[in-house]
């Protein structure tokens, strides 16, 4: 659990662990990433009434979300690593159970992740819903899946394999749980259970649902960084690539609200796609077999 600045949600989400009926034993781990309010002090209250559960750091300095959240996994001791932001919580006792019973018995599966119930000022509204089995690539770079981050156990192996090949994105300081559905999907390891595990706190402020545009150009660039950059360091075939990659010149055109469209027109990501758009237009057009001749 990396936590900055969540003294408001902070208290549910431990909660939300330590009320787990799970058969085994488990560790929490929370990193405060340097916070400015009172998270600290409740962490370390919790700390001190579940001293053999809860292990705690407290960062002199802030290191960004992602920096936390990876150094902390490296600290864990267990097989399985599970993850909960500190404004999220889990919403089913049994969620570890479950999750853990389905890694022990299904080898082929690296990861487990379930839908989640959204919460807005503090209320809980719709599901999200989507299919239970196996999370495709091609949805996923697509934009057409998505995976809750709070929902997610994964085998501490695969982690650790993922982070090593995924050394680009942890050097950069973006490895997330972008990169983690992109690579998990990409292997075939992610598994969707389709029951709401979990709750997912939306807030105004926040990064990915803000309303001030400079958060969200800069939320847009980083999501296509690291799209582009998963597509052409992994093994596809090229014409898919290609389409993908249209697809976002035709997704940053359609949306140059972001920046006032001709500011958007003479950047250098508008332009280049443009020219890809000219090159790939090929693989757009019905008669794909004389394209080339």
């Amino acid at each position: 659990m990396p936590a900055y600045n969540a003294e408001k949600y902070i208290g549910e989400a431990i909660e939300s662990v330590l009320s787990q009926r799970f058969s085994g034993s488990y560790e929490i781990l929370i990193a405060d990433d340097a916070s400015t309010d009172s998270t600290p002090d409740i962490i370390r209250a919790y700390q001190s009434g579940h001293p053999e559960r809860i292990k705690a750091i407290f960062r002199e300095k802030n290191i960004g979300a992602n920096p936390n959240s990876y150094d902390l996994c490296l600290r864990a001791s267990g097989r399985y690593l599970a993850f909960l932001d500190a404004d999220d919580r889990w919403v089913s006792c049994d969620k570890l159970q479950r999750q853990f019973d389905y890694l022990e018995e299904h080898d082929n599966v690296g990861a487990v992740c379930s839908n989640a119930y959204y919460i807005n000022n503090h209320l809980i509204g719709g599901q999200r819903k989507e299919a239970e089995g196996l999370v495709p690539f091609r949805e996923m770079i697509d934009g057409h899946a998505d995976i809750f981050c709070s929902s997610l156990v994964c085998r501490k192996e695969i982690y650790e394999q993922m982070a090593e090949d995924s050394r680009w994105f942890v050097d950069q300081g973006c490895f997330n749980d972008t990169v983690w559905a992109f690579w998990l999907s990409y292997h075939g390891l992610l598994f969707r259970m389709s029951e709401a595990l979990c709750s997912y706190r939306v807030l105004s402020d926040s990064a990915c649902h803000s309303t001030d545009k400079a958060k969200q150009i800069l939320l847009a660039r980083k999501y296509f960084m690291k799209k582009m950059a998963f597509l052409f360091t992994h093994e596809y075939p090229l014409e898919e690539k290609m389409k993908i990659v249209s697809q976002e010149y035709d997704y940053l055109r359609e949306n140059a609200f972001f920046a006032g469209e001709m500011k958007v027109r003479n950047t250098r990501t508008f332009q280049t796609g443009k020219l890809i758009k000219a090159l790939t237009s090929p693989f757009h057009q019905k008669k794909k077999d004389k394209w080339w001749k």
